[in-house]
């Protein structure tokens, strides 16, 4: 029934779906939208890995590292040599990552001087660039189950994700600048709040010199666009949505089987998905997707919005018991560790507590998968041992 990735490390995974009457829609929605948790599942594994070691990294150089200066330069330098495309597709987290944490301290400025109430609460919300970061994706991940809220505080963050990744793909030769931020009005017009609506579009004419360049004249009426910011079940696909991914001359091209179809088929876009703020998002992803996949354990982590709340709810007791009789050991010896083993312990400890890992048996196989992905992560500093030390079994 399906064509199968040649590397897959956990389990056969779909990459490219049979003609569309060998399989039913609702079927391949499914499946699709199941990958597509999947990659930004490992984006944010991949996020949680680097806030982890790149601390530990600044910590023991003395926290000389330098700041990046704004999005556009916070590209990684590609290493000598690269290995694989998997290594540029590792890098493009960071530079997401270093990214964000540039607009944040904008976005503090900015915030404090507008001396706006809604915009005020919204610093006071997120608090740092972390929780911008994190909120992004999860608005990202809301959108593709249709579970994503209409307040200005999943639009930010989403926003603040699209400019970004805009931004960096812009630099690549991806996107013209133009198309920054296309579409802000719409996204303005979906908010359900009018002061919500006010507070946001002074915002981003004072925060992002790329939405002055956009009319404000909306020209979707409110009562056209979805009740939901995923229309019944289905969005454009990253994979038609982006067909060439983007990979420097040195290193060969590499298909993005995971996110062949990522998202749900959807055969007129319409309302918040047919704009550049979204598209961004999904083109940027679908430059790395493969990788980012292979960071969710090939969707091992991915889990619905409801299970997750059941495992911090009735099934509480058995996320104690993983922390207890598995997790513990392997806190107890993470400060021995290196600095790459230190970072997976990190990742897998968050994502018991946050219901992404809800066995131990899911948990060892997670960190055996992520454990081997540590060769592709070349750039820490000389004298820094790379090495992956497992914890108990």
């Amino acid at each position: 029934m399906f064509a199968y990735h040649p590397s897959n490390a956990g389990g056969a995974v779909p990459s490219n779906l049979t003609p569309s009457n060998a399989v039913p829609s609702n079927a391949r929605a499914q499946i699709n939208r199941s990958q597509a948790l999947g990659v930004v599942d490992g984006f944010l594994a991949g996020m949680r890995y680097f806030d982890v070691t790149e601390s530990l990294k600044a910590s023991e150089l003395g926290d000389s590292l330098p700041e990046p200066e704004c999005f556009s330069k916070a590209t990684t330098p590609l290493p000598p040599d690269p290995q694989s495309a998997d290594q540029i597709a590792f890098s493009s987290i960071r530079d997401v990552r270093d990214g964000i944490k540039s607009g944040w301290k904008h976005f503090d400025k900015v915030s404090q001087s507008l001396d706006e109430q809604i915009i005020t609460r919204l610093r006071e919300t997120y608090h740092d660039a972390k929780s911008l970061r994190e909120a992004g994706v999860f608005a990202f991940r809301d959108i593709l189950t249709g579970d994503a809220r209409k307040n200005i505080e999943t639009f930010f963050a989403f926003c603040s994700l699209s400019h970004v990744m805009a931004g960096l793909l812009h630099t690549r030769g991806r996107l013209d600048k133009t198309e920054i931020l296309a579409g802000l009005p719409v996204w303005l017009d979906a908010l359900e709040d009018q002061e919500d609506q006010e507070a946001f579009q002074k915002l981003a004419q004072n925060l992002w010199p790329e939405a002055n360049t956009h009319s404000f004249e909306l020209n979707t009426p409110v009562a056209m666009l979805p009740d939901s910011l995923l229309a019944s079940a289905s969005i454009p696909s990253i994979g038609l949505l982006s067909a060439v991914p983007f990979v420097p001359p040195s290193v060969p091209k590499r298909r993005s089987d995971a996110l062949g179809a990522v998202l749900a088929y959807m055969d007129n876009p319409a309302g918040l998905h047919a704009t550049k703020i979204f598209d961004a998002v999904v083109q940027y992803c679908s430059d790395n997707g493969d990788f980012w996949y292979d960071l969710s354990g090939r969707g091992i982590i991915s889990k619905d919005n409801g299970s997750r709340l059941d495992w911090n709810g009735w099934r509480a007791g058995e996320k104690k018991s993983i922390q207890e009789q598995y997790l513990a050991r392997l806190l107890l010896e993470k400060d021995k560790r290196d600095m790459t083993s230190r970072g997976i312990v990190s990742v897998v400890e968050g994502f018991v507590d946050m219901g992404y890992l809800q066995s131990t048996d899911e948990t060892r196989r997670y960190m055996a998968h992520i454990a081997s992905k540590a060769v592709l992560m070349p750039y820490l500093p000389k004298g820094i041992p790379s090495k992956v030390e497992h914890g108990p079994t």
